[in-house]
């Protein structure tokens, strides 16, 4: 942000290395598996306090929104059925085991409230053991 005020500028970089700006990254990359585009790049992980990491190096709420995402690397892709509230973006897959599913959930704008997720046809059978 390109303001001399650096009370304005703190709540800007607040924002985007915040909580906000992990959802707003973890939604992209959600949004992103069925859109046409064929390569998508992060400016950079280290932009002076809006990247991935502090200016001292330690990981910022937008590294963990990678990382959450980086869990479904090596899941197969699993259908996300149902109208979901706006703002909110869901991606789901489960383990070459088939012994884990992994959802990431975003919710990057709109109002707050809960999410009610109906896992059916689990692998398994019913389970009602998960980790948030």
């Amino acid at each position: 942000m390109m303001t001399k005020d650096p009370h304005a500028r703190q709540k800007w970089h607040d924002r985007v290395s915040g909580t906000e700006g992990a959802a707003f990254v973890a939604a992209t990359l959600i949004l992103l598996q069925d859109a046409p585009v064929e390569v998508a790049c992060y400016f950079t992980g280290e932009a002076q306090g809006i990247g991935l990491f502090s200016i001292h190096g330690l990981p910022l709420k937008t590294f963990h929104a990678m990382k959450a995402f980086r869990t479904l690397a090596t899941c197969r892709r699993i259908a996300i059925k149902g109208d979901l509230p706006t703002g909110v973006a869901v991606l789901g897959g489960i383990s070459a085991e088939k012994n884990e599913i992994v959802l990431l959930c975003s919710r990057y704008s709109g109002e707050g409230g809960s999410l009610t997720l109906h896992l059916k046809s689990l692998p398994w059978g019913e389970s009602t053991q998960y980790e948030v």
